[in-house]
């Protein structure tokens, strides 16, 4: 029993009571192909946080989350970024 008077198996992920939003299957969870947008938001919090470098910073996370693509398998997860082109 948690110290509330619940017991620990009914307490999620979150440390909350109950269901956060709709079950995902497996073949749901292996269709995702891109980030959510949360990343995005993140990475702009972030480079806020280096204030004048704010710019310099929040490019390059930038057109890192618009260029990252993963795939979820059985083995896991595996990201791939493109590559650059040599000159």
């Amino acid at each position: 029993m948690h110290a509330s008077g619940v017991a620990v198996s009914d307490l999620n992920h979150t440390g909350r009571i109950g269901h956060n939003g709709p079950a995902m299957d497996d073949a749901s969870i292996q269709a995702i192909r891109r980030p959510h947008s949360n990343l995005l938001w993140l990475y702009l919090l972030q480079a806020m946080a280096t204030l004048i470098a704010f710019p310099f910073v929040f490019l390059p996370l930038f057109f890192k989350y618009h260029t990252l693509r993963y795939t979820l398998d059985d083995e896991g997860v595996s990201a791939a970024f493109p590559e650059r082109e040599s000159q």
